[in-house]
């Protein structure tokens, strides 16, 4: 239910509001439905005209500039957050699997573009003794890539060099949602710590 009434109050600022009046009632009305009965038939019912509603006025209005800064990314999130299903858990591994991998924290110092690539930035991380190269796929992800500059966050370190267009990555950033088709955010610590620091 807190999904739904979050999806109701985001609308506005993806969409003009006034044809989010109506739906947003029916939001509403569907909460309490699904609240005080658990009947399958009734619940599917409710969820798939609460889902058509937004998905129409998002589309009637897709062609207009998006209101209050959101992001397109920002919109398929809110979207997004009404059909999603986590993902099965994967297969159970050993522990020694999981300490092979170096995850360390680093600074993102640096954004560049790599030319000639449709997604492809170029971060300069430090990891507090040295510095790395390391390419990540988010040019699209981002209005503003620079952004993230001063940023923390978490890589794999030991990982072999791998060469993309024209330029060697020497590591790989962890980020939270690419895997389930959401936009990515950073895994970024609930407070500085040293960079260099280790995960795990």
């Amino acid at each position: 239910m807190r999904t739904i009434k979050a999806l109701g109050a985001a609308l506005p600022r993806v969409v003009p509001a006034e044809p989010v009046l109506a739906v947003c009632g029916q939001i509403e009305y569907c909460s309490s439905s699904l609240t005080n009965t658990f009947h399958p038939a009734r619940v599917a019912a409710s969820l798939n005209f609460v889902i058509g509603g937004v998905l129409a006025i998002v589309s009637a209005h897709r062609g207009r500039p998006p209101s209050n800064g959101i992001t397109l990314g920002e919109e398929r999130n809110i979207i997004g957050a009404m059909t999603f299903i986590p993902c099965p858990v994967k297969p159970v591994v050993d522990f020694a699997v999981l300490d092979s991998l170096d995850v360390r924290l680093g600074t993102i110092q640096a954004v560049e573009d790599v030319p000639d690539s449709k997604k492809l930035l170029r971060l300069t991380v430090s990891f507090g003794d040295h510095t790395r190269s390391i390419l990540v796929g988010m040019k699209q992800e981002r209005v503003n890539p620079a952004e993230i500059v001063g940023c923390q966050a978490l890589f794999v370190v030991n990982l072999p060099p791998k060469r993309m267009a024209n330029f060697v990555s020497e590591g790989m950033l962890l980020d939270i949602g690419y895997a389930d088709g959401l936009t990515p955010a950073l895994a970024v610590p609930e407070r500085p710590l040293p960079d260099g620091t280790r995960a795990g």
